[in-house]
């Protein structure tokens, strides 16, 4: 604290400063409840699936919009919280791609699967993934053999 200090930041400069972040968080908070509201239209089911207007999504703040998609990748996802970088990374993804001539995007992130389109951004549950095959599971590498071409056999 004392290298703070001669800074100029006390204990209470510090708590000060965390008394009015925490307001400005509310405030945010705030907004994107509202904006979740008016950009979802009740189009937020039950199956988790979350459907936002596209272009009022992309003139919301920064910081709004990447709020707003946390939750619903959140709501359509099943991964639980998601880091904030993969979240900023994918808001300006959507970003650039919605400035594009031909704005279509989709990604996966956090068990959701985000598809922009020109009028849309869609939020749903993501497909399971793929499993793998018996051999990739049992460590097993896979050759081909000329006898057998084209077909995949277990190495011995």
């Amino acid at each position: 604290m004392p290298a703070l200090a001669g800074e100029g930041l006390s204990a209470r400069s510090l708590s000060r400063l965390a008394i009015r972040l925490r307001r400005a968080d509310v405030a945010i908070e705030t907004v994107v409840d509202d904006a979740m509201g008016r950009l979802s239209r009740d189009s937020c089911s039950d199956d988790g699936v979350v459907v936002l207007d596209a272009e009022k999504f992309i003139r919301l703040p920064a910081e709004v919009a990447v709020r707003l998609l946390a939750r619903a990748v959140a709501r359509a996802g099943a991964a639980g919280a998601v880091r904030l970088g993969k979240l900023e990374s994918l808001y300006e993804d959507l970003a650039r791609a919605h400035a594009s001539k031909t704005p279509r995007l989709r990604r996966t992130l956090g068990g959701a699967l985000v598809t922009l389109s020109p009028s849309k951004l869609l939020l749903e549950r993501a497909p399971p993934r793929r499993t793998p095959s018996p051999a990739g599971m049992a460590g097993k590498r896979t050759r081909r053999t000329h006898k057998n071409r084209g077909r995949m056999t277990p190495r011995n």
